[in-house]
Formats: structure tokens, C-alpha cells, sequence
């Protein structure tokens, strides 16, 4: 097995954007695992299988690549991504759960979910800013609401 090992000189909004975005659905995958450890989804164990289990293989794909700008900012949109891949997928992808499949997949939504928030800005990092600017904008008015 070849170690492909290179040192990063320079941290891309790229990176950092598809490191939030892994994380976010880390966490998404974790909570659901959570909620059937604890029984919440003993009736319908059998569906939630498949959902843990297309959460799984997207983490899988996603963990070895990064996806181009455009779709990570469209994802950094989404509350709940994994949840909105799954309602969809079988759509676009049916029962095919090859890797290239669930990548293109993810990123196609990607892309689709940028072109709704293409009106923030005229490029992807000025869309981020701009997305990131109103999310501080509704926390410190949900925060000033709180006192």
C-alpha cells in the first residue's frame, strides 16, 4: 500500500469549507446513530438501517475527496445535509452505492444548492462572506433576544 503524504503549505477556503462541511455531517451521522442506540427508531428499525447506512457510505466517499468550492458552499447552507441527500437519492441514484456514483451524486446537489444562493455574492467566496455575514447577523439577534 502507497502512503501519498505531502506536506500542506497553504489551507485553501476550499479546504476549510470541506472540512466544516465533513465535520457538520459527522456530527448528522453521530446524532442518528445516538438516536437508534437509544431506541427512538425501534419502529421502523429496518428503514432507519438504510438511512444509517447511506449516511455512512457518503462520509466514506467524502473523507478521501474534497469537492470543488461551488458545492461545498452550497452545502454550507444546509442544516441537516445528509438528510437532504438521502430524500433524494433515490431520484438520482436509485440503489447504485459505488463511490463514484455517491460522488457525483453529492456533488451535483452541491452545485444545484449553490445556484439558489448564487444571489449572495458573484463569486463563491463572496456568496461564503455573505452567507457567513447573515448567520452571525440572526446569532446576534438571537442572542440580544435572549437577554
Amino acid at each position: 500500500m502507497k502512503n501519498d503524504l505531502k506536506e500542506v503549505k497553504i489551507v485553501t477556503t476550499e479546504m476549510s469549507l470541506n472540512d466544516y462541511n465533513y465535520s457538520t455531517m459527522q456530527k448528522e451521522y453521530d446524532d442518528l446513530i445516538f438516536d437508534v442506540t437509544i431506541g427512538i427508531f425501534d419502529d421502523e428499525f429496518e428503514e432507519v438501517l438504510d438511512k444509517v447506512y447511506f449516511f455512512k457510505r457518503v462520509l466514506s466517499v467524502l473523507s478521501g475527496n474534497d469537492i470543488p468550492l461551488r458545492a461545498a458552499v452550497g452545502f454550507f447552507d444546509m442544516v441537516y445535509p445528509l438528510e437532504e441527500l438521502y430524500h433524494m437519492k433515490d431520484r438520482f441514484i436509485g440503489d447504485d452505492d459505488s463511490d463514484s456514483a455517491i460522488f457525483e451524486y453529492v456533488l451535483e446537489y452541491g452545485y444545484r444548492a449553490y445556484e439558489k444562493i448564487e444571489g449572495y455574492g458573484d463569486n463563491p467566496e463572496d456568496v461564503l462572506k455573505n452567507l457567513q455575514a447573515e448567520i452571525n447577523r440572526y446569532l446576534k439577534e438571537d442572542e440580544d433576544d435572549e437577554e
